[in-house]
């Protein structure tokens, strides 16, 4: 599976490399400090996959099966989905890939993912349904026996004494249920994914109700991580000898492909908070456009009558912001409600 070998950047990822490397139930929970993704929800009783999985952040995610904004559908759109009649051999909860030019005309390649499935089997078979977090890696035309780093939003590898040609980094790290019967789905929660990325909305929104197009690259944000300048790693970059060509020792994009269908309505920052910075500009968005967005800087816990979002807030100091959403009322006036979302913001002078 890794062709490479690869040096881990703290103890905990090489165990969990390992365990993908022997595809292996990984059946210990993760430490909070690696963890991302915080809840499983009830299993759907028709496909047998979790209705939905929340990230530590409060975004929550359902199977995303519905064009155009899914990579996968349902066989039958029409139908509600069920396993094994109408469902396809994917079910991805989210995903963000990004890819690179190398040289002499090679590619490299991220693969980030929650996704389940039916490992070992190539079709649905109900009594194998199963849900991994992936991290892939793939990168041709390398120099032969050189080191690379790879820096990605949820980690750095390196590899080292690499071969050249296609696939001079080859590497797969899957944490989840990896077996069936997953029995819950509480081993979802494990690995290193998470909490998951979204469309950076300076610029614009995602469609509503989903985190991203995966038809359209894009700036994200929601890294958990910081690189040696103190900056989120919303990006995938590839360092080493000629990676992007003759003297051309590092080569970065910071655009993603993302998937992913929120489970509810949730409200979204951008930027996330987490980083150091100078003073800032925060929006907040919901994902259901007819909702209204609530927030507080003092600690408290938002409601319907904290201060309305009405333009990006600007935080001069360092500042907590806690916020929900509020979807329009129905017919007997009642809202649906966002969990409440909560990001720091250091500002540095």
């Amino acid at each position: 599976m890794t062709h490479a070998q690869v040096k881990a950047k703290a103890a905990v990822r090489i165990l969990a490399s390992l365990m993908a490397a022997l595809v292996i139930w990984t059946a210990a929970p993760a430490s909070r400090a690696e963890a991302g993704l915080a809840r499983v929800g009830p299993v759907d009783q028709n496909t047998k996959f979790p209705g939905w999985i929340e990230d530590e952040k409060g975004l929550r995610l359902a199977p995303c099966l519905s064009p155009p904004n899914c990579s996968t559908t349902l066989p039958e759109e029409d139908r509600p989905p069920s396993t094994p009649d109408n469902i396809g051999d994917r079910v991805t909860y989210w995903s963000a890939t990004a890819s690179l030019n190398t040289n002499g005309g090679g590619d490299a390649s991220l693969e980030l993912a929650t996704r389940g499935g039916f490992m070992p089997h190539s079709k649905p078979i109900d009594g194998a349904q199963q849900v991994l977090n992936r991290i892939r890696i793939r990168a041709d035309n390398l120099k032969p026996g050189a080191t690379y780093e790879v820096t990605h939003p949820y980690g750095a590898e390196t590899f080292t004494n690499v071969r050249g040609g296609r696939r001079g980094i080859d590497f797969t790290e899957d944490v989840g249920c990896l077996q069936a019967p997953c029995g819950d789905f509480a081993t979802t929660l494990n690995g290193r994914v998470g909490p998951w990325l979204a469309w950076d909305t300076a610029a614009h929104n995602p469609p509503a109700g989903y985190v991203g197009d995966p038809s359209t690259p894009h700036e994200v944000t929601g890294s958990p991580m910081t690189d040696a300048d103190g900056n989120p790693q919303n990006y995938f970059e590839i360092e080493g000898p000629n990676i992007g060509g003759p003297g051309v020792d590092v080569v970065r994009t910071a655009l993603f492909s993302v998937e992913g269908k929120v489970s509810g309505l949730t409200a979204f920052a951008s930027p996330a908070g987490g980083s150091p910075g100078k003073a800032r500009s925060v929006s907040l968005t919901a994902s259901d456009p007819r909702a209204e967005v609530f927030y507080t800087t003092d600690g408290t816990e938002p409601t319907g009558e904290s201060t309305p979002y009405t333009r990006p807030l600007r935080l001069e100091k360092t500042t907590t912001v806690k916020y929900l959403a509020l979807g329009p009322p129905d017919e007997k006036g009642e809202r649906e409600r966002s969990p409440v979302r909560t990001e720091t913001y250091e500002i540095q002078d």
